[in-house]
C-alpha cells in the first residue's frame, strides 16, 4: 500500500478512490496490453502493405492472406489483454506502464472499516482492508420456526426489537422467504428490509422480530395444553363423564406462553390445559 485516501466515517461515491497499490499482477496486465497492442498495430500496416502490394500487381494473393491470418491473431491478443487490464477499473487509453493500482469504491455508503497501514504488503488470501457499507438501509435475518412458517404470508406488519434499543422498535419489511429450511434448527431464513437512514442499527445486532397479522378472531390456548406425538400436535379434547379424545391440531406460536390452534378444535370446545401430559398413554 502506497497511500491511502479515506478515513473512518467518510462518506464515498462510486468510484471514489480508496487506496493506492504497486501491484505486479497489474503491471504484468498493463506490459502484456502495451506489447499486445503493438503488435496488433504493425501486424495492420503489414496487411496494408500487402493489400497495396496486390492491388498494383506486385504482390501475390497468398501474402495477403497470411497477413490478414496475422493481423486477426493479433488482433485476438490485443482484446484479451485489453479485458485483463479492465478488470483493475483503469481508463487503458489514459495509464502509464507502472503507475499505482487505485482501489476504488464500487458503491456509495460510509467507510465502517480501515485496517489500512502505508507500506503493508498485501497478500492473496488477506482479508479486507477497508469496508464501505450503506447503512441508510439495513437487512435483518430472522429465524422462523418450521410451524410458523405459514403464518409469515398473511404478515401485514413487522417491528424489530434490538436488544441495545428495546424500547424503539424498527419498522419493516419482508424482503425474501428462503426456500430451504435449516435441518439443524427447523427454522427458515427471512430477510426483512428496514429504513435506517438514522443509522440506530449497526451490523451483527442482536434483536427480536415480531411479525403482525391483521387482527382475527384465533383459538389461543396455553402451551401446556399442546401435547406432541411424532410429527403432529394433539389436545385432549373432554366429551363429558371424565373421557376425552385426542385431536390433532395445526398451531403456531402466540406469544411466550400461548399457542394459536389454527385448526383441530372448536370455540366452546373442553379442553384439559394442565397436567395434559399424564394422558399421553391413556387410551
Amino acid at each position: 500500500i502506497v497511500k491511502s485516501f479515506i478515513r473512518l466515517g467518510q462518506k464515498v461515491s462510486p468510484g471514489t478512490p480508496v487506496f493506492e497499490i504497486n501491484s505486479p499482477s497489474f503491471f504484468d496486465a498493463g506490459k502484456a496490453y502495451y506489447q499486445a497492442k503493438q503488435e496488433m498495430e504493425l501486424a495492420l500496416k503489414s496487411l496494408n502493405r500487402e493489400r497495396d502490394l496486390f492491388a498494383n500487381n506486385v504482390g501475390v494473393a497468398k501474402d495477403v492472406e497470411e497477413a490478414e491470418v496475422t493481423y486477426e491473431l493479433r488482433k485476438k491478443d490485443y482484446e484479451n489483454a485489453l479485458a485483463a487490464v479492465k478488470v483493475y477499473q483503469v481508463d487503458p487509453d489514459n495509464m502509464i506502464l507502472g503507475q499505482p493500482l487505485v482501489i476504488r469504491s464500487p458503491i456509495a455508503g460510509e467507510v465502517v472499516k480501515d485496517n489500512m497501514v502505508i507500506g503493508q504488503y498485501i497478500k492473496e488470501d488477506a482479508g479486507a482492508l477497508a469496508v464501505v457499507a450503506d447503512l441508510d438501509r439495513i437487512r435483518v435475518t430472522a429465524h422462523v420456526k418450521e410451524k410458523d412458517i405459514d403464518l409469515i404470508r398473511e404478515v401485514s406488519d413487522v417491528e424489530i426489537h434490538l436488544i441495545a434499543l428495546p424500547d424503539m422498535p424498527v419498522k419493516g419489511t419482508i424482503d425474501y422467504v428462503s426456500g430451504l429450511l435449516d435441518e439443524a434448527t427447523r427454522s427458515v431464513e427471512v430477510i426483512i428490509e428496514c429504513d435506517n437512514r438514522e443509522h440506530r442499527m449497526k451490523p451483527f445486532m442482536y434483536g427480536t422480530v415480531r411479525f403482525i397479522n391483521t387482527p382475527t378472531r384465533a383459538i389461543i390456548i396455553p402451551n401446556s395444553a399442546v401435547l406432541q406425538r411424532e410429527d403432529n400436535h394433539y389436545v385432549l379434547v373432554s366429551e363429558g363423564k371424565n373421557r376425552f379424545r385426542k385431536a390433532i391440531v395445526k398451531v403456531a406460536s402466540a406469544g411466550e406462553n400461548q399457542t394459536l390452534v389454527l385448526s383441530g378444535i372448536h370455540e366452546g370446545d373442553s379442553i384439559i390445559t394442565e397436567g395434559a401430559f399424564y394422558f399421553i398413554d391413556a387410551r
